[in-house]
């Protein structure tokens, strides 16, 4: 009986030392017991995604107080830059900076002659309810921002002028390689006036074709 209680006893110290402890009372658990397993979510990679593209705009006529007529402005190229995040399988929320080339500015008998530029920044909502599940998803949307205006013409030599601006439009992405997409799409923009006094809303029809990359998995 003595040899047991000394037995014991080293066997409880050990276990004290060590932490052996945890082991001796999952002894008493019974063998079939069921065995709880703590998995981690799997990692979907992030929602946000960078997009780069440019294209072509036709502006429309351009009222302008001073010339009945109106002006018509020359069509010209722009570029633009976004973040956004697929917040739904259906739908991107997205930042957008732009800037827009010289376009010339004249009116039908040549009296009036200038050039304008301008930088955008657009909060779109991009809708994407169709995926035929063959790397092709066509989208709708639109956005709301401001258009800042540069005019260099006679006594309309601005800095900038800064107005509300919109945005509606459509288009298809088109999966190239595992998180890249080419963005094919149309713009409809009413640019505010371009300068303070006298002018009335730019307005323009863009063509675009962009790219867009995703970081970490899919999404």
């Amino acid at each position: 009986m003595r040899l047991k209680q000394i037995i014991c006893g080293l066997f409880g110290a050990a276990f004290a030392v060590t932490g052996c402890g945890a082991l001796a009372n999952a002894s008493d658990v019974a063998p079939d017991a069921p065995i709880v397993e703590v998995v981690d979510e799997i990692d979907r990679g992030t929602c946000f995604y960078a997009s780069l593209g440019g294209g072509f705009s036709s502006y429309q006529k351009l009222d302008f107080a001073a010339i009945p007529a109106g002006l018509v402005p020359t069509d010209s190229g722009f570029i633009d830059a976004g973040i956004g995040c697929q917040v739904m399988d259906w739908a991107r929320l997205e930042g957008e900076l732009g800037y827009r080339f010289d376009s010339a500015i004249k009116d039908k008998g040549n009296t009036f002659s200038g050039k304008l530029e301008s930088f955008t920044g657009f909060a779109n909502l991009w809708l994407e309810p169709l995926d035929f599940g063959t790397g092709a998803k066509p989208y709708i949307g639109g956005g709301i921002g401001f258009a800042s205006h540069k005019l260099k013409a006679g006594g309309f030599n601005n800095d900038w002028s800064t107005k509300f601006a919109w945005q509606v439009g459509a288009g298809v992405g088109f999966e190239l390689i595992e998180n890249l997409s080419i963005d094919l799409g149309y713009r409809f923009k009413n640019l505010g006036a371009p300068a303070s006094t006298g002018f009335g809303d730019l307005y323009a029809h863009e063509l675009r074709v962009g790219l867009r990359f995703r970081f970490g998995g899919l999404m």
